[in-house]
């Protein structure tokens, strides 16, 4: 599972587009994430791939506020 979550975490890497700033802060978060898993991996510790998934909930829900966001901004343009 945890090569998996790292199939996972790279995939979202290579999907960032560069033009905006924001896809370099996001490259360093998954690749620290990444880091983290392979650790884990490595040493066989489940303490890093807790403190990975702690970091992808937090995006998740950062991810579902946005959504929520433009929805609305979308249904008050018309």
């Amino acid at each position: 599972n945890l090569v998996k979550a790292q199939n996972i975490v790279n995939e979202l890497m290579t999907s960032l587009d560069n033009t905006y700033e924001i896809s370099n802060n996001l490259a360093s978060l998954y690749e620290y994430i990444n880091h983290l898993l392979v650790t884990s991996n490595i040493q066989k510790s489940a303490e890093p791939a807790e403190e990975a998934i702690g970091y992808l909930i937090e995006l998740r829900q950062t991810w579902a506020q946005a959504a929520k966001l433009t929805v609305g901004q979308n249904l008050q343009n018309g």
